[in-house]
């Protein structure tokens, strides 16, 4: 793995399960999982760049999980503080600073760990990209508007949630 200049190379840990499924679907996309994961990074990076309140990512994916979880809807990740702790393995990759310094700017404004807020990203975008592309090989470029499409929803349902506090 050769850096250029403008690369960092970070790691991000998850645990078997889920490297099993991110290995799933780079495999049908025929690229490798690294490509994927940052690919995920700069997809979320389009929506946040978009979204009106950013700083609500992690919030907006928490009312994700528990929305999933009323639905009982299976292959949804509980987030790290829940009680129980999976023994999770780093996944490398190489990422541009520039890319790496917008993950920390908008971890920052969530109050998280830029490891939190890039594992957050990789685990929704594994989750939504599972159900957009449930079976058979893909092409990552033709099924990432519905993925933005997706994450969008998500990032807006948190801003009608913190607009509906509010009142």
């Amino acid at each position: 793995m050769t850096l250029n200049n403008d690369e960092k190379r970070i790691a991000v840990k998850l645990n078997d399960k889920l490297t099993a499924r991110l290995d799933s679907l780079a495999k049908r996309s025929g690229i490798i999982r690294t490509n994927l994961m940052v690919s995920f990074v700069k997809t979320w990076l389009k929506v946040l760049e978009e979204s009106q309140l950013s700083h609500m990512f992690y919030i907006a994916n928490l009312l994700r999980v528990h929305k999933a979880q009323m639905n009982m809807e299976d292959g949804i990740y509980e987030h790290e503080f829940s009680g129980s702790r999976i023994p999770e393995k780093p996944i490398p990759m190489k990422i541009s600073e520039s890319s790496v310094l917008e993950v920390s700017g908008y971890a920052n404004k969530s109050h998280l760990s830029r490891h939190q807020m890039l594992k957050t990203m990789i685990i929704v975008c594994i989750e939504e990209l599972e159900k957009i592309t449930p079976e058979g090989s893909y092409q990552y470029g033709s099924v990432e508007p519905a993925l933005l499409k997706v994450l969008s929803s998500i990032m807006n349902k948190g801003y009608n949630a913190f607009k509906a506090y509010i009142k």
